[in-house]
């Protein structure tokens, strides 16, 4: 099997947040779409109601992309928008962001995500998971196969256009 057609099994982002009581769900629904434009408007966010220790609201918001090249297109625009610094530490920590079966789990700033900025956090974060279908060894690797398939899906096109 070559590498580009294990690649083709990536199977779907899921991207999800709280939103306290303290907090307008509709701006962390914004915060969500900044962060991840290929939501656009036709992807509906699913709403949890939830409760907290202390009894207190909780809202949990959720979305998925199954579509493999709507997947695509999210990861690569949330890496291409991430800092150079914060690029220099997920390629650093790349491994610890990985799990077992070939999932990549990022968290962001919520707070950024509603400014428009991509920043990676931990406090509070919108958590991103990507099913890749392949375990990349770094961040590197992982780009360079965003590349080609942005390659290859731009030379189908050009080639479906001329027939």
């Amino acid at each position: 099997m070559s590498p580009m057609s294990k690649y083709r099994k990536m199977a779907h982002v899921e991207i999800s947040v709280f939103a306290h009581a303290t907090e307008d769900s509709e701006k962390v629904a914004v915060a969500i779409r900044n962060l991840v434009p290929a939501l656009g408007s036709n992807v509906e966010l699913a709403l949890t109601e939830m409760q907290g220790h202390h009894g207190n609201p909780i809202l949990r918001l959720e979305a998925e992309m199954a579509v493999r090249e709507d997947a695509l297109e999210a990861l690569d625009t949330l890496l291409s928008r991430l800092s150079s610094i914060d690029e220099d530490l997920l390629r650093r920590e790349f491994r610890e962001h990985l799990d077992a079966k070939s999932g990549l789990y990022l968290r962001f700033d919520k707070q950024q995500a509603f400014l428009g900025r991509v920043s990676l956090g931990s406090n509070d974060p919108i958590s991103v998971r990507v099913r890749l279908g392949f375990q990349p060894s770094s961040l590197d690797e992982l780009k360079a196969r965003l590349k080609k398939e942005r390659c290859a899906k731009s030379e189908s096109t050009s080639h479906g256009q001329n027939t």
